[in-house]
């Protein structure tokens, strides 16, 4: 309900697994406390609020298992404390912002199986502690930006099934700590 932006010490918002329908209610940006917001498994509908990003304290979005649709705002950027990204399994489309370079404190990103176009951007590079992408399943073109040769951290990389093309990056062997790299079902050349 929309009077959820009146609890302002909120910290922790789990509805997971329900049976909860409609949008995310525009009046959880004013919940500036909040720090872990899951509403996994669930028939949620609409956008992603633009309010959504003005939460500072934001650590963790669980978005995943819905039935979400528009873009994936680019005020994301604002989210300085994000740590996990989850909006797979949705319908989400446009491309992957580049204001996503800014959340350098992102450990996992999750965006699989959605409809999203595009490139995967070269500030991708700028988010250095990222251990895992999850990009499988959607629509994104155009090659593997070099950039993402500086995510040392990386042990899991998960692009196939998607409409990559060109080369392999030569940056690609920086990632000591790789695991996975799932790259099938593209159109890679070299």
């Amino acid at each position: 309900p929309s009077q959820i932006g009146d609890l302002r010490m909120l910290m922790w918002l789990s509805v997971s697994s329900n049976q909860l329908t409609g949008p995310i209610p525009s009046q959880i940006g004013k919940i500036e406390t909040l720090e872990w917001f899951d509403i996994a498994f669930n028939s949620l509908t609409g956008p992603i609020p633009e309010e959504l990003c003005h939460l500072q304290a934001l650590g963790t979005i669980f978005f995943g298992f819905n039935y979400l649709t528009g873009s994936i705002p680019m005020a994301i950027g604002n989210l300085s404390a994000l740590k996990l990204f989850d909006i797979s399994n949705n319908i989400i489309t446009g491309s992957l912002p580049s204001e996503m370079g800014n959340l350098v404190m992102l450990d996992n990103v999750y965006l699989y199986n959605n409809a999203l176009t595009g490139s995967i951007p070269s500030a991708i590079g700028n988010c250095v502690l990222l251990r895992e992408l999850y990009l499988y399943g959607n629509s994104i073109t155009g090659p593997i930006p070099r950039e993402v040769g500086n995510l040392v951290e990386l042990k899991n990389i998960f692009i196939g099934n998607n409409l990559l093309t060109s080369s392999l990056p030569s940056t690609l062997g920086n990632l000591v700590l790789l695991e996975i790299l799932y790259l099938a079902n593209n159109t890679l050349t070299g």
